[in-house]
């Protein structure tokens, strides 16, 4: 089981929690479930090789919350990367897959750094299943933009 499955069950486990640090925990654990998810196969794309482990464990090290979340938001033509992804997608527009998984990404990220954070925010058990609901953009995700099939 990989590390972004482990992390999503825990997810789940913690979301039933009856106090305020485990439901904080499940959707932080959220978060970093699509995150490392997402990593995950942005690596094996660019090193499918086995042999390329290394090269894969150094390219998910340099990926950055900030930048990821700059370029999801890109995807949903917001922030200061939209002109960046459009002009990467050559002016074709992002697939609806792709604008509901930067969306998603999005929403965990915010909604992590106020589990994390935010001491004031009362969460429910209901918050941390929507959240978690967020996650499987770690579903099949077919990337048109790039002519290649990853699994998301």
């Amino acid at each position: 089981m990989e590390l972004h499955d482990e992390l999503l069950a825990l997810s789940e486990e913690l979301s039933s929690s009856a106090n305020q640090a485990g439901i904080r925990r499940s959707i932080s654990t959220a978060y970093y479930a699509l995150f490392h998810k997402l990593i995950h196969d942005a690596s094996l794309l660019f090193f499918p090789d086995p042999l390329d482990a290394p090269m894969r464990a150094a390219t998910a090290r340099a990926m950055a919350h900030d930048t990821m979340k700059q370029v999801a938001q890109g995807f949903c033509g917001m922030g200061t990367h939209k002109q960046i992804v459009k002009d990467l997608l050559a002016d074709r527009e992002p697939s609806s897959e792709l604008k509901t998984l930067s969306k998603a990404f999005v929403r965990l990220q915010e909604a992590r750094h106020q589990a994390d954070y935010d001491a004031a925010v009362t969460f429910t058990q209901n918050d941390a299943v929507l959240r978690i609901k967020d996650a499987p953009g770690v579903s099949t995700f077919s990337c048109r933009c790039c002519r290649c099939h990853v699994a998301f």
